[in-house]
């Protein structure tokens, strides 16, 4: 997938100009960011509660993460994106869901080597920039050049976006391919959604949608049941990028992880070794001592089928127990 705009090694600061087409104070940009690890983050630029161009900026490098790492250059800068800003009460304004417009210019970052600043996009012909969709549910938001109010140039930038939960953010993101996600469907799924083959549908996932492409069916998978959880297969780097750019919730990251070694002792070293402060498993699971667990159980030896078998074994002894006792009294 694409990896977004690369900023300059040493960037320190990132900001740009910032015209509302009215005062929203209950909104606030952010910026959405990744680093040299593909660990995604944002920053905060400032509320829009004011009219006028105003400069909004935000460290690129001086703030922890939530995991208390710190971004690891070079840094690929995603979208720029609107959320609402609770109140004292936690509550969201119902203002905040309401449409609204945003003029754009200069987006350009601090260097140690350009502590002056370096315009990194003009918006003059952003077309690259496209305004952040969600397939399930079209709000008509739009990114145009515009001539209508300009700080400096030719033309500026002019966000605008329709009436929406404010939960869906509102905002730009930067060279996103549009083409569906190959995945590969349970059989289960497809029984239960009626879906064929080639279909494009879209996937809900946390706050975002992303559509993805049906490209092939299959019975099982290692670790899922179908029979209790439909699922779909996914290119990991595809799905990680596609649901942590257009979202303000932390990022989405694997919680399971497979790992083969010819030696058992080998592997076991290896998982003490993981580093504790990043990597917390919750659970791990050694093959051949699932293997060995179902050898020494029956029934789950069996599965469904020789549970099923089981029980309607049972059910006929029983019913036939019946008919005898019957028989006999009558």
């Amino acid at each position: 997938p694409p990896q977004g705009m690369v900023l300059p090694p040493d960037t320190q600061t990132l900001g740009l100009w910032v015209s509302p087409h009215v005062p929203r104070p209950e909104l606030s940009l952010n910026a959405r960011l990744s680093d040299g690890n593909s660990r995604f983050f944002s920053l905060p630029l400032g509320n829009l509660g004011f009219t006028g161009w105003q400069f909004m900026e935000t460290p690129a490098i001086s703030k922890p993460r939530q995991n208390a790492l710190i971004p690891s250059p070079p840094l690929y800068l995603h979208s720029i994106y609107i959320t609402p800003r609770q109140t004292a009460s936690g509550a969201v304004p119902p203002s905040a869901d309401d449409p609204g417009a945003l003029y754009l210019d200069a987006l350009q970052v601090t260097t140690v080597s350009s502590p002056q600043g370096v315009i990194i996009d003009d918006f003059e012909n952003p077309s690259l920039w496209k305004a952040i969709e969600f397939p399930s549910l079209p709000r008509g938001d739009s990114l145009e050049t515009t001539d209508a109010l300009v700080r400096e140039g030719r033309s500026s930038a002019l966000l605008s976006w329709g009436y929406g939960k404010s939960y869906n953010i509102r905002g730009i993101v930067w060279d996103e391919d549009p083409a569906p996600v190959p995945a590969l469907a349970s059989r289960s799924l497809l029984r239960k959604t009626s879906l064929s083959l080639g279909d494009e549908p879209v996937v809900a996932m946390r706050d975002t949608s992303l559509r993805v492409r049906l490209a092939g069916a299959t019975e099982y998978f290692p670790t899922l049941d179908p029979e209790k959880d439909s699922f779909l297969i996914m290119p990991l780097d595809s799905l990680l990028y596609l649901s942590s750019i257009r979202t303000a919730l932390p990022e989405v990251l694997p919680n399971e992880v497979w790992a083969e070694a010819a030696d058992t002792d080998q592997l076991r070293q290896a998982l003490r070794q993981l580093p504790t402060d990043s990597i917390r498993a919750s659970q791990v699971s050694l093959r051949s001592q699932v293997l060995a667990s179902s050898r020494a159980d029956p029934l789950a030896a069996a599965g469904w089928s020789g549970m099923i078998t089981l029980a309607y074994l049972a059910a006929f002894i029983v019913s036939l127990g019946g008919f005898i006792v019957y028989s006999f009294l009558k």
